[in-house]
């Protein structure tokens, strides 16, 4: 037989060594590259053999394993093996697999072994099978485990959260109406107008802490559902300005609009205007007084483009890569000593996944930063 080029070749070769071949599309998710073996048939569906398939579904062992491929320098063509682990196929049938990762310039591959013959006759293989079985049964009970107090955890902060909006609200409510009695700031003591001053302060603080940590809980819980309709960025962004006021002008902030009048985008309204708000409120926070913040529209034929620049204190390299992680350790004041929550960024990310838009930021320290959400055309 003749075959067209070494790819051909190489796939035949792995499929008579009972090898299953996958290519690395994102995360989990695995192609397979060659002719599939028999033995991959009772655990996957042939039909679906053709398709994008998250192979830790199918082989959860490798839930472990993928990680620490993707971790891999690929610099160096990393090659890494998996212990021998069992799984068992639809037919009930007790399988030795093992897998090999190659992390080739960037491109990951794995490669599942089926185990049989002379094998099977091996004492210690089958001992190091069942080890591995057992360890991966422990990992999928401590992550459901894990999973359960999770959902709690945020069970729990959505109800608290809840409970003190109405409180603390008041709290803030009564303050202001006491600063902005002149009457009362002429006739109270400096030592008493301070103490309203700071639990004024202190007070819009947590409620702003605790509007984050409801916004985030629900999140994390689902506990929304898109009500999708066609927005004007111009108008939301408007309104958001308004609403922000009192903010920019403490600094003395120019806040540039830049928006084409019909630029609209299918979203949820509140939780859109959530995260918008919350990337200009962080763009407020770390620019500078008499700084700069400017809000664009643009796009082209794939995509709606909405991009919030600020010319503030940027982002360190380090705190870029987990900026979205929903809370960032290294968060700090901002220019005018704004504390945050660091949950901000996070809840913009899990509101922009939910639309199926994505986010992306460029910064540099002492230059400032430009996030840049963008909408697919098909969805806008």
């Amino acid at each position: 037989m003749i075959y067209k080029d070494k790819r051909d070749l190489h796939a035949v070769l792995l499929q008579q060594m009972d090898i299953a071949a996958f290519e690395c599309e994102e995360g989990n998710i695995f192609r397979l590259i060659n002719p599939a073996p028999d033995w991959i048939n009772a655990f996957i569906q042939p039909t679906l053999l053709s398709e994008k398939i998250d192979i830790s579904q199918y082989f959860p062992y490798l839930e472990i394993f993928i990680p620490q491929l993707q971790e891999t320098d690929a610099v160096k063509n990393v090659r890494i093996y998996s212990d021998i682990w069992t799984e068992k196929n639809e037919a009930g049938e007790e399988k030795y697999l093992q897998a090999i990762g190659l992390n080739l310039k960037e491109d990951l591959y794995l490669l599942i072994i089926s185990h049989e013959g002379s094998l099977y006759k091996h004492k210690e293989l089958l001992q190091i099978g069942r080890e591995n079985k057992l360890a991966t049964e422990k990992i999928k009970r401590a992550k459901e485990e894990l999973e359960r107090l999770l959902k709690f955890k945020n069970q729990f902060v959505s109800i608290v959260s809840h409970d003190l909006r109405s409180p603390v609200s008041s709290v803030v409510s009564i303050t202001n109406m006491m600063l902005a009695d002149e009457e009362f700031k002429e006739n109270v003591g400096e030592i008493y107008l301070d103490f309203v001053e700071n639990v004024n302060k202190d007070m819009k603080l947590l409620l702003e802490y605790n509007e984050k940590l409801y916004y985030w809980s629900n999140l994390q819980l689902g506990k929304f559902n898109l009500d999708l309709k066609m927005l004007n960025l111009k108008e939301m962004i408007s309104l958001i300005r308004s609403r922000l006021e009192k903010k920019t002008s403490e600094k003395n902030i120019s806040l540039v609009i830049k928006i084409d009048d019909n630029f609209s985008f299918r979203a949820d309204e509140s939780l859109i205007m959530q995260a918008l708000t919350n990337l200009v409120v962080n763009a407020i926070k770390f620019t500078p007084p008499n700084g700069r913040i400017e809000i664009r529209s643009k796009m082209d034929a794939n995509n709606k483009f909405v991009e919030i620049s600020d010319n503030g204190v940027g982002i360190k390299a380090e705190v870029l890569s987990k900026l979205f992680s929903g809370y960032v350790k290294e968060h700090k004041s901002g220019t005018n000593g704004e504390m945050g929550t660091g949950l901000g960024l996070g809840i913009v990310k899990r509101i922009l996944d939910a639309h199926d838009f994505r986010i992306e930021v460029d910064s540099e320290v002492n230059k400032g930063t430009t996030f840049s959400i963008i909408i697919p055309a098909k969805t806008a």
